[in-house]
């Protein structure tokens, strides 16, 4: 049965989504201590800090907990200002109007958006198999590097990992609740990602494919096995987000995902 798309739903997401945001900044503090990592609770979500200049420096979640008042977007403000960070927020269109207003009124700009996609899980369904040609194995503590190593060059095509990718994947494989993976062809890793499972909801992130493999059905492989590992972990919603358009948001789609909303992320210079 398909979810309603509702203020409850929205809810629910954006709150787990916050929550992921906030382990991974409790993970970036016992790993690279050096970057101050620290997240505050604020307008009912997280601001989290990893370093200036990574992607796990956002807020998240905020509006869910009734009106936004100007004081709290300025506490926000002023804790990214003491970082150095520019400030950087995820909206979702199911917030409290009053965010958006303030926000406005505070001279933030659109830098891109992001679709959430769901799909319910029902326990009595038959799922798409996984093709027996891939091999879907978790990573341990242990394999970290290895992990990273693929899922970078996935996505940026670099065979090695600069201390800069450690600083941001790291924290993503040791987040509580994470269980990563690769996914190999013939004995060869071509892909990976995460499977981040809690409170019965599931949320499918970081995934990556090698270029030499794309079109192969390596990431429609390895999303069918995150959905097999969700019901099996008695998941009854699962989530992914993607850029509006992608090969990713078009993977899901085959897999019976929908789109739920289209967020928007905002950022307000440092000096502005």
């Amino acid at each position: 049965m398909k979810p309603l798309t509702d203020y409850k739903l929205a809810e629910r997401l954006e709150a787990f989504e916050a929550q992921m945001g906030f382990e991974c900044v409790r993970a970036a503090r016992r790993l690279h201590p050096r970057l101050v990592p620290q997240a505050i609770k604020v307008a009912g979500g997280f601001a989290c800090f990893a370093g200036a200049y990574s992607p796990l420096t956002h807020a998240l979640g905020l509006g869910f907990d009734g009106p936004v008042v100007e004081s709290e977007i300025e506490e926000l403000e002023a804790f990214y200002a003491e970082h150095r960070a520019q400030t950087c927020i995820e909206v979702c269109p199911l917030a409290d109007p009053s965010l958006i207003a303030i926000l406005a009124r505070r001279g933030y700009q659109i830098r891109e958006f992001q679709n959430t996609l769901v799909r319910a899980i029902d326990s009595e369904e038959e799922l798409p198999l996984l093709d027996p040609a891939f091999e879907v194995r978790r990573m341990g503590d242990e394999e970290v590097g290895a992990w990273g190593r693929v899922v970078v060059q996935g996505f940026t095509g670099e065979a090695s990992l600069s201390q800069d990718d450690r600083e941001i994947f790291e924290p993503i494989f040791f987040q509580a609740f994470a269980q990563c993976y690769l996914i190999f062809l013939a004995g060869e890793p071509v892909g990976g990602g995460a499977l981040v499972v809690r409170e019965e909801m599931a949320y499918i992130t970081s995934t990556s494919t090698l270029s030499a493999y794309r079109g192969r059905g390596v990431h429609t492989a390895l999303m069918a096995a995150f959905l097999a590992m969700a019901k099996a972990q008695g998941c009854n919603l699962a989530a992914i987000g993607t850029l509006p358009g992608t090969v990713s948001e078009r993977n899901a789609e085959r897999l019976g995902f929908f789109p739920a909303f289209t967020k928007v992320v905002l950022v307000r210079a440092l000096d502005s």
